[in-house]
């Protein structure tokens, strides 16, 4: 739904629209108040934030280990240290670090490539001779 039609129906206005749907009580098909859309919006982005996390912990718990080493040594990351260590081996034993590794051996791979094998074109430089 556009904002125009939200304006004319939300507002006390003298549009005919506006008045036969406070006369009648009814809203177009489709109408969905802004507060409404507004609250399942916040719903989605909640949703959607919560299973990312919950995937980039199960699937890159290698990442928050190595996260926790560079932080300054105190009390509470020694904690967060050891617990990212056992995290990541748990994740490990389960085999849920699989992916993550190979995307990062495809990474490192496609990283050592020069432009000679790109494709399987090999190329041979020929140095001209001197006469």
């Amino acid at each position: 739904m556009d904002g125009e039609l939200h304006a004319i129906l939300e507002a006390e206005s003298d549009h005919p629209l506006a008045r036969v749907s406070r006369f009648t009580g009814l809203k177009p098909e489709g109408y969905v108040p802004l507060e409404i859309q507004a609250e399942r919006s916040r719903r989605w982005t909640t949703r959607t934030l919560l299973a990312a996390t919950l995937l980039l912990a199960l699937l890159n718990a290698r990442s928050l280990s190595s996260w926790a080493s560079t932080l300054a040594p105190s009390w509470t990351t020694v904690t967060v240290r050891e617990l990212a260590e056992v995290w990541s081996s748990r994740m490990a034993a389960a085999g849920l670090d699989g992916p993550r590794a190979d995307m990062r051996s495809a990474w490192q791979g496609a990283k050592a490539l020069t432009w000679r094998q790109v494709g399987g074109i090999h190329i041979t430089v020929v140095k001209p001779r001197k006469r």
